[in-house]
């Protein structure tokens, strides 16, 4: 049995899987994980999703895309900045080929989606590892059944939570949407910000590698126009997110064993 770890897909049907076919990724025993982000900005979100589903061992993180589709499929709810990122093309998709009892059984396949993934060598999340956090925490924070959906994407509707349901939605969505710790890792190897998100951070928001002998593997922010994953061993984490949902860039896969990885351009 191999382990594969894929980049975001944005409903890159047609590249994930070709890069799965490069990789020689057998469905019936290896096992592929997610860094989440899988529909949206790319057209064939009912294809990718019914193959994932079909996998027998596909293991996933939570995504933001996933979080407003997941919000759309079980509340109704069409967030604004969801509907300028992609999620037009997505209902397109669904409404296309899925029921309305189909489509509300995808709402709770997402709904089981955690936020933290950790297993015995490796850390798997979506954005990053908020400052502030050991690993115990972090352990901890997996094991924790998430709200489902999740009441506020960008936190805009958790401003005072109260009930400790809204506490942990709060506290939940800082692992979606962080790029600190990515970026950290970026300045500290001397490398640079990718210029997508150059005037949106600052090394005031520096912060140390998490203590941990884990793997950490992260999505959410394009590595572009390199397209390339950035591979950090003092901040012991490896992001893959290679701009698939750009357009631009292209879909990573790696064997999480052996660290060695492939990529397909955009089909």
């Amino acid at each position: 049995m191999r382990r594969f770890i894929i980049g975001d897909i944005h409903a890159r049907f047609a590249s994930m899987i070709s890069v799965l076919k490069m990789a020689g990724f057998k469905p019936e025993c290896d096992t592929l994980y997610s860094v989440g982000d899988i529909c949206d900005r790319g057209e064939k979100a009912a294809e990718t999703i019914v193959f994932l589903r079909n996998l027998p061992d596909f293991r996933p993180v939570l995504g933001n895309h996933d979080v407003w589709l997941e919000e759309y499929l079980l509340k109704g709810r069409k967030d604004d900045d969801w509907m300028k990122a992609g999620g037009l093309d997505t209902i397109d998709s669904l409404k296309n080929n899925f029921t309305e009892s189909e489509l509300k059984d995808i709402g709770i396949w997402l709904s089981a989606f955690p936020i933290l993934r950790i297993e015995d060598k490796d850390i798997i999340v979506h954005g990053g590892i908020p400052a502030g956090y050991d690993e115990a925490e972090l352990v901890g924070l997996s094991h924790i059944k998430r709200p489902s959906p999740l009441t506020s994407c960008l936190l805009e509707n958790i401003s005072s939570p109260q009930t400790e349901e809204e506490k942990l939605d709060a506290e939940l969505q800082f692992f979606l949407w962080d790029r600190d710790y990515l970026f950290s890792a970026m300045k500290a190897d001397g490398k640079q910000i990718p210029p997508k998100y150059k005037d949106r951070w600052d090394e005031k928001r520096m912060i140390p590698p998490l203590e941990t002998e884990r793997t950490i593997w992260s999505g959410h922010s394009q590595l572009i126009p390199e397209a390339k994953p950035f591979i950090s061993p003092s901040y012991h984490l490896i992001a893959l997110d290679t701009g698939a949902g750009s357009g631009k860039g292209k879909l990573t896969l790696f064997d999480m064993d052996l660290k060695e990885y492939w990529q397909e351009e955009i089909l």
